[in-house]
């Protein structure tokens, strides 16, 4: 019989669970103190529950390579709320052509260098820009530093620049 992926997840979080409470009871003294790592995870389900469990170190590669398929992470973990209703599983796919107007940040709020907003000497709109862009723009919000948009044109052309923006996000 395989297991649902609930009850894989739920075993996942107990082993890490047991295992962490066997490493804390086997060495009293300094239990506050230590750090755990988890290497070799593959994917944001995992990240959460070792998170949740105490893990203080997780080596993943899954941001290079979301990174690299055009994917950016669109998980809020400062207002416990996320887009994964909105997205698949609170993961952007820049490549859809949903994203050819869209001129948001990866992840409002987000302080990364992709999505925060761009210094004030800079965030003058030129008179013309509303009917360049030809998209839904609001004034009152300063633009971000990179837009779904923009970013969605830079994998498009195959820019390297989509890809370090992505990476810097996630």
């Amino acid at each position: 019989c395989i297991p649902s992926i609930q009850e894989y997840r739920l075993q996942r979080r107990a082993f890490l669970r047991g295992a962490i409470g066997t490493i804390q009871s086997s060495s009293p003294t300094r239990v506050n103190e230590r750090k755990f790592l988890l290497l070799a995870v593959n994917d944001i389900q995992s990240i959460l529950d070792a998170a949740r469990e105490g893990v203080s170190i997780i080596g993943t590669n899954i941001a290079a390579e979301w990174s690299l398929s055009g994917k950016a992470l669109v998980l809020d973990y400062d207002t416990n709320e996320s887009n994964a209703n909105a997205h698949n599983g609170g993961i952007m796919d820049l490549n859809d052509e949903h994203y050819t107007r869209d001129s948001l940040p990866l992840l409002p709020g987000c302080k990364c260098l992709s999505c925060r907003p761009r210094s004030n000497h800079h965030s003058q709109r030129p008179e013309g820009y509303r009917h360049f862009l030809r998209c839904k723009i609001d004034d009152s919000v300063t633009p971000p530093s990179f837009s779904r948009a923009y970013i969605h044109h830079l994998l498009r052309a195959k820019e390297m620049l989509a890809e370090t923006l992505l990476f810097a996000h996630n």
